[in-house]
């Protein structure tokens, strides 16, 4: 057990070098006017070098050994707003006007989307280039992420079918911001 004591004046901050501690479960136990926190760190330099984003500790008591069992943990999917920016090349302001992305269902209840011809905004500005104008269409509800995207959302314009299916923001994405190019001849 290691314990330092800070006093007024003192840094700010207090590090320890854990290099040759082994891998496994620590606690750290703040008390600071006397109110006593705790905190549990693992440390196991391999995992940090997998970019490993959490760890279960689990106690299996001795009756589970007797019979092979299987963990499932259940992560809530991420809700957010879907924003397709459409960068449409040669279009004109009322071809503009009459794209829409449209939710054809297929199980929860439809999206609505917003449009805004020409946003200003950081990722408008982003992609704004010669003979293109950007339309954001903006979606009025939260979405869940999914592992496959949903395969119902189309872009449309003048009543024709430009994008059957939309792209959706995979894990890997970082928001639901995405981008679609348009161009006409």
């Amino acid at each position: 057990m290691q314990a330092d004591r800070l006093q007024a004046g003192d840094a700010e901050t207090l590090s320890y070098d854990l290099s040759g501690w082994k891998s496994g479960a620590y606690t750290v136990e703040e008390d600071y006017s006397g109110s006593l926190e705790s905190f549990t760190y693992y440390r196991d330099p391999e995992l940090r070098q997998q970019c490993v984003f959490a760890v279960l500790d689990l106690a299996i008591g001795e009756a589970l050994y007797q019979q092979a069992v299987s963990f499932r943990i259940a992560f809530p999917a991420r809700r957010e707003t879907l924003k397709y920016y459409v960068v449409a090349k040669r279009y004109s302001h009322a071809e503009l006007a009459l794209l829409q992305v449209t939710d054809k269902g297929g199980g929860e209840e439809p999206l609505t989307f917003l449009k805004t011809i020409a946003p200003d905004d950081r990722v408008a500005r982003l992609l704004q280039e010669e003979e293109a104008a950007v339309v954001l269409f903006q979606s009025e509800q939260t979405v869940r992420r999914f592992q496959e995207g949903l395969q119902r959302i189309q872009l449309t314009g003048n009543g024709d079918l430009l994008v059957r299916h939309l792209p959706q923001p995979g894990a890997d994405r970082p928001n639901g911001e995405i981008i679609v190019h348009i161009s006409k001849r």
